[in-house]
């Protein structure tokens, strides 16, 4: 959902909350009696993401405008399943089991970003940004 409120004629704020549920079936190959293929079933995995976001647009002046945010964004695995922990030469080294509807492995970022923008004339814009 998205929502915007102007604090004056030259700020104008963003912000919004995302929410998803996610279902990843990385395989599922069924093969016939005759077949040169295996069979192959991976777990099925469930995930939810949640986002919230609050951006400002500034024209400082006709000419010159700051925008600048701040994205915070989690996922995390939901159970049931069994989570591996894996070397770097790729070999599993530890499971572990999470139940039906419990939390597994959380991830957390903050996103800022930043950018400046300056119409020199009619033709001309000069730009600079960052973001992560």
């Amino acid at each position: 959902q998205d929502f915007q409120y102007n604090l004056s004629d030259r700020h104008n704020l963003k912000f919004g909350l995302q929410a998803a549920l996610q279902e990843i079936r990385p395989a599922s190959i069924e093969a016939g009696e005759d077949s040169k293929v295996n069979s192959l079933q991976i777990q099925h995995r469930k995930g939810a993401d949640v986002a919230a976001y609050l951006t400002d647009d500034w024209s400082i002046t006709d000419r010159l405008k700051l925008n600048y945010g701040l994205r915070a964004s989690a996922y995390a695995t939901l159970g049931p399943g069994t989570f591996y922990t894996f070397a770097p030469a790729g070999e599993a080294v530890d499971s572990t089991y999470v139940g039906n509807g419990k939390l597994g492995k959380k991830y957390f970022y903050l996103e800022p970003r930043i950018s400046l923008n300056y119409a020199s004339n009619g033709s001309t814009t000069v730009k600079a940004s960052f973001n992560t």
